[in-house]
């Protein structure tokens, strides 16, 4: 049997095999006795292996090393303008102290009332 018709026999077993044609498989490994061992073997195979979804972790590590985007909270941070990360400090920091201001130059609302009672009861 020439290499051509080999290649050519190995791909219709091939096809009958994925497809689910068992019995035109097994047709087709009588032609050669070396078709009839790789035909149990494909078939062992077909039986014994399945299929199994990447990980997630797997799936962003391969489009990081495909693409070269960042891969991340902290490195998509990274990549954020210095003075972006600092006009954010800064927004930050300004509301902090005005929360605090207001805080102190609101009256109590009765919380002041209350601490001399718990001062009388010690």
């Amino acid at each position: 049997m020439s290499e051509v018709e080999m290649e050519n026999l190995l791909d219709a077993l091939t096809d009958a095999l994925l497809s689910g044609q068992d019995d035109h498989a097994v047709r087709l490994s009588r032609v050669n006795e070396e078709m009839g061992i790789l035909t149990r073997l494909m078939v062992r195979l077909r039986d014994t292996l399945q299929p199994r979804e990447p990980s997630e972790r797997f799936m962003r590590q391969l489009k990081h090393d495909l693409t070269g985007e960042p891969q991340g909270l902290r490195a998509r941070l990274g990549a954020v303008p210095v003075h972006v990360h600092v006009a954010t400090g800064v927004a930050a920091s300004i509301a902090g102290l005005m929360w605090f201001s207001r805080r102190q130059s609101r009256p109590n609302n009765g919380e002041s009332a209350d601490l001399p009672a718990l001062q009388q009861e010690s």
